[in-house]
This record gives C-alpha cells, structure tokens and sequence, in this order.
C-alpha cells in the first residue's frame, strides 16, 4: 500500500519516501518489514515519521508422497515388523521455504479377517516450519498369516474284521493326529478323506486316508497319508458233528469222507476244505486225517478223525531190484506207463500186449484166487498211475516151513507199498502165534520175513516193511539185495530169477536161457529183468550180477 491525503499549507506536489527495516519473523520464510514513512514540505517542514508493518507469512502446505500400500507377514511365532524399514516411508517431502522436513504418522490397527491378521491403517502427516500441514495420507498394511499348519498324522495300522465280517475305522480304533500346531490359529483339528479299494482277497480292504490340515487363515499343511488294512484273521469255525467210518481201503476214500464230514463257516468268504494224514501207512494201523478248512485269506482251523487206513490185514512194503531208482527211492513205473501191464492196451501197436488177471496163475505158484480179471484198460477198471507190477504175498504161520494160512495177489506200488486191490479175507491172528510173509514176483527171487512180523492195531494188522532191512537169509543162502548203503540203506528183491518153474529157489542158467528166448520181445515178460517193456541186452547183464544167488525159503 502507499501513503494517501499528503497535504500542505503551501507546498504543493509533496511524495512521502519510506526506508525499511526487515527482520526474520517466527519461522522459515516469514518475515517483519517496519517501513518508516516520511514527508518533508518544500521548506524543510517535516512530518512526524509514521510507521508501517509488513508480516511476511507462509501459508503455502507441503507436498509428499506416501509409501504404497504392502502386505507384510507374520513370523513362526505369529509376531510382526511393521517398522518404516519394513513397510515404506515417505519421499518427495517439499516445501516452498521450510526444509528438512519429515512426515510422522499416526496407526489405528484392527484385527483382520483370521486370526493372527492384521489391518494397519497408518496416517502420515507433513506440516511446515510455519505450521502449514499438508493433506493427510493414508497407507493400509495388511498383516497377513502365510505359515502353514504341521501336524503328524497317526502311523499305518492294521485292523480286523468282526465275526461278522464288519470293521471299525474310527479315528478311536485306527490313530488320530497328534501335534497339530500353527503359528497363529488355535482349536485346529485335522480332517481326512478316505478312498477304500477292496484288498487281496475277501473281506480285506485297504483303506487310504488323507489327512488336511488347514489355519483360520487358509493355509494348508501338506497332506499326509495313513494306510489302514482292513484284514480278517479270523479263522472259519468248523461245526459240531461230523464222523467217518472207522475203515477206508485208500487215503483218498478217507480224505473224501472226512472233507464231506466237516462243515463250517466263516465270517467274511466261502471256504476249502482240504485233507492230509498224519501216520505213515505201514506199520501203523489208526491213523489221523487232518482236515483243514481255509478262508480266502488264508485263516485256517482243523479237526482231526480216527480212522484205519488200506484196511487190508496184511500190509507190507518191498522193492523190486529191476525198477527201482536210488535217486528218488522210488521204482518205475514204465510197464504201466507204456500199457503192458495184463489187461492194458499198449500205447504203441510195436507192443505185445498180455490177458487181463495176475501172472500166478501158472507154475510155480498154481494160484487162481483173486483173478485180477477186472483190471486193465477199458472197459476194464485203469490201474493206479503209481502201480509198478503184480506180486504175489504169502503168510506163514509158527515157522519158516509152516502152513501157508493166506495169500493173495497185489500191486507194489512206487514208493513199495503193497496193496491188494480184489481184497482177500484176512487171515485170523491170534496174537500168541508166530507169523511170516512172504512176497513172490514172477522175475526176482522170492523173500521171507527173517523173523515173526509185527502184529499191530490189538491183533488186527500183520505187517512188515523189506526196504530197510535185510529178509531171511540162512547160512550160504541170500535174502535180499542191499542197494544203498548206509545209515538210510534199500533193500530190493534180487532181479533175474525169470524162469521158476524148475528154479524157483535160484538165479541160474535156466533164467538166461529164458532171457535168451525172449530176446527182442517188447511187452510184458519175464525175461524183462530191469522190467523196461523190451527184454535186451541189458538185461542178461542184470541177471549176470545175481546168478548163483539163492534163496533160503522152503516150499511146501
């Protein structure tokens, strides 16, 4: 502003001047001018002074610009770092005449929308020496929980089903997680999924859980995989009742019977039934068949029946030289095998083939009880795969030249058991008498018990096993041929003895000359030592060992 109503008695044209005076006013930038305002007419004549004052203000606010908005996250023990450091500070701060300025700020922190999170609404404020402030801006820092969850799921487990065939899988039977635990949340509890595939076999399964795990702010553990069998182990249960005869002529009639004698159930599958037997043939009487009934998993229960098996009164087992084999103690069975047993139609039209009925039916034996006539190839009744050949068994009574009280033709069969399949009535034993067998075979030398053979079963059962022994052998007589030695030694009937109508009692030369005879026939002979179906050879070469060998046995 400038001075106005200069006036004067005289002076006309009068200006006032001024002189200034400035000083700093109370912050940076303001200022206090005093300007001294004076006016002098033209004769000298002053005015007294008059004084003005200028303030020089800043009201212009400063400028900035805030940090952007930033999420930070919450450490493993749920803490945070919500300093200038670690969320931003302001820059740009300017102003037009204060400097060295710096924005503050104020925070209003409420919770987020899970626990351990936070929203910090964070205020900055700039304001000027001179008290100008600029406009507030605000930053929002979201506090967020990006921890996952541990846990440990429960170990894999086996479980059972019920009886009847149902399985508890609860978390109370089967494992619950342990050491749930999150930086943040509390109260978590594991949930879980489960996929089930039926198991190996009936009533099994096998059950895959899942386990998840998940914080109040969304984030998700690693699943983690229980395995959980569900097995039966629960064996069938065999039901009262059941017998079997007290005699079976073979195993596998007894085997049959007590199969279809025992019946059961089980909680989960159907069951099979097998059988086995638990006392050697000979020289036992009562045996025990075990049958075992088995689940589809395999669960097992058993019982047990008495029985007689081969219920045959006399019982006996033998090798014939000729078939056997030490590897394998056991004798061929090639004659059956080719089809040239009496009765058998040979397999090959090269073959000679023999009448049906048992080869003792001429002499020396003159025996015509039990024909054998009804075994062969069809129509007729098949051998037993395992049947080697006819033997023809005696049973002497009191001594060595005693009565023959009984006989009868049967087969020995590869392991040398001999059975008899047209059953001749049994002798009567009495338990106080002395009895012998005797086994006779149209080529090999014929053999006695060395001493009264085992009476079994309270008097029921005559028995006698040759293998692992030698027979009667008096002195300068022979009994049997020891073809393996040691600890577990054979015996085997001397081979070679074809001819018996005029040497029944040796190995000689009326045996070759019937081996010569026969050379080069193929089928059933008694030239055929080694008992191959072809009388060759080889065989004289058998019979060549043996010759001279005798027997101590007397005939009637």
């Amino acid at each position: 502003g400038d001075v106005i109503n200069e006036a004067d008695n005289c002076s006309t044209g009068l200006n006032a001047t001024f002189t200034d005076v400035i000083t700093n006013g109370p912050c940076e930038g303001s200022k206090v001018i005093t300007r001294t305002w004076h006016l002098v007419d033209n004769c000298g004549n002053a005015a007294a002074n008059q004084i003005q004052t200028i303030t020089v203000s800043d009201n212009t606010p400063p400028t900035f610009t805030r940090p952007a908005n930033i999420v930070i996250f919450t450490s493993s023990t749920c803490t945070y770092d919500a300093s200038v450091a670690a969320t931003g500070d302001v820059i740009n701060e300017a102003d037009n005449c204060s400097t060295g300025l710096n924005a503050t700020f104020t925070d209003v922190i409420t919770n987020g929308p899970c626990e351990g999170s936070k929203v910090i609404t964070r205020t900055w404020h700039l304001v000027d020496n001179c008290g100008n402030a600029a406009a507030d801006q605000v930053q929002t820092i979201t506090v967020s929980d990006d921890t996952a969850p541990t846990f440990t799921r429960p170990a894999n487990t086996t479980i059972f089903t019920s009886t009847t065939c149902t399985f508890d899988a609860s978390v109370a039977a089967t494992g619950d997680v342990s050491d749930e635990a999150d930086n943040c949340s509390t109260g978590l509890n594991a949930t879980f999924t489960d996929v089930t595939v039926a198991g190996p076999c009936q009533g099994s399964q096998v059950i895959t859980r899942t386990w998840h795990l998940i914080d109040n702010c969304g984030n998700a553990a690693a699943n983690q995989i229980q395995t959980i069998t569900v097995s039966d182990n629960l064996a069938p249960v065999i039901l009262p009742g059941g017998s079997i005869n007290a005699c079976y002529e073979t195993v596998a009639q007894a085997f049959a019977a007590a199969i279809a004698a025992t019946s059961a159930t089980d909680n989960c599958s159907a069951v099979t039934k097998t059988a086995d037997i638990f006392q050697p043939l000979i020289p036992g009487c009562d045996s025990i068949i075990r049958v075992y009934v088995t689940d589809a998993c395999g669960n097992v229960s058993s019982k047990d029946y008495n029985t007689m098996i081969g219920c045959q009164v006399v019982r006996l087992k033998v090798f014939l030289e000729g078939p056997y084999y030490a590897d394998g103690d056991t004798m061929s069975t090639r004659l059956n095998y080719l089809h040239v047993l009496p009765g058998q139609t040979p397999i090959s039209g090269v073959l000679n083939s023999t009448p049906a009925g048992q080869p003792y039916n001429t002499a020396p034996w003159n025996y015509n009880m039990n024909t054998g006539t009804s075994y062969g190839d069809t129509p007729l009744i098949p051998y037993p795969a395992d049947v080697v050949d006819w033997v023809l068994v005696t049973v002497r009574k009191d001594s060595y030249t005693g009565i023959e009280i009984w006989k009868c033709a049967g087969w020995v069969h590869n392991n040398g058991v001999v059975t008899f399949p047209d059953n001749c009535p049994g002798p009567a034993i009495n338990t106080s008498d002395m009895y012998y067998i005797m086994v006779e075979h149209r080529n090999h030398l014929a053999i006695m018990s060395p001493s009264f053979v085992d009476i079994n079963c309270n008097g029921a059962v005559l028995s006698w096993d040759f293998t692992t022994s030698n027979s009667y052998a008096p002195p300068f007589r022979y009994g049997q041929k020891h073809v393996v030695l040691g600890a577990n030694g054979r015996w085997a009937m001397y081979e070679g003895n074809g001819e018996q109508a005029n040497s029944r009692a040796a190995i000689s030369s009326p045996d070759r000359s019937l081996w010569r005879s026969m050379q080069n026939y193929l089928g059933y002979a008694k030239g055929d030592f080694n008992m191959n179906a072809a009388v060759g050879s080889e065989d004289e070469s058998f019979w060549k060992p043996n010759q001279n060998i005798t027997t101590g046995i007397i005939w009637q």
